[in-house]
């Protein structure tokens, strides 16, 4: 008997460490998740601003020399034709610094391959899966996956602890 209790003492932290180390990881993924949707919403905006965008001449001015539009010697353009092509360069220039948002974030896999499930599932309602302004329904997934794994790992010691139990009783019910 004292060594069934030793034996369920010992299941015991083993559980509680199992399921607070899976809420921490989980709640560290709910983190990771809530900053990506920031950085996705500001991303979003930034290439939307982009998009309405008029520069200046000061901006065409400020333009790298790689984003500069490259004209033939021997091509002629009217200036409209050639104010456009200047805002073309001058606006995707301006969106490729949008993408500096979503570089730094330190993203880990398994998160974007869960994020990549969620949006390939089709019983996934699809207010849960668009980025809206007011949404914020994609932090959920870490959370609900973290608790469910918290609960398996949890659960696994006594499911262990009550079939060695089994075991040493002789198989008796």
């Amino acid at each position: 008997m004292n060594l069934e209790r030793g034996f369920r003492r010992l299941v015991l932290t083993i559980s509680f460490a199992a399921v607070g180390t899976g809420l921490v990881l989980a709640g560290y993924d709910t983190y990771k998740t809530a900053q990506y949707v920031s950085a996705n919403k500001e991303f979003m905006a930034c290439t939307q601003a982009t998009e309405s965008w008029t520069p200046t001449v000061e901006d065409f001015k400020e333009l790298p020399d790689q984003w500069k539009p490259r004209i033939a010697p021997g091509e002629k353009l009217d200036d409209a034709e050639r104010l456009k092509r200047w805002t073309e360069r001058a606006r995707a220039y301006r969106d490729s610094n949008c993408f500096d948002l979503l570089a730094g974030l330190g993203w880990p896999k398994h998160l974007d391959r869960a994020i990549n499930l969620w949006y390939s599932t089709n019983w996934i309602p699809l207010w849960a899966t668009s980025m809206s302004n007011q949404d914020y329904t994609l932090a959920l997934l870490p959370l609900i996956w973290g608790v469910l794994v918290s609960t398996g790992l949890g659960v696994i010691p006594w499911g262990v602890f009550y079939l060695v139990r089994w075991i040493a009783w002789g198989f008796k019910v």
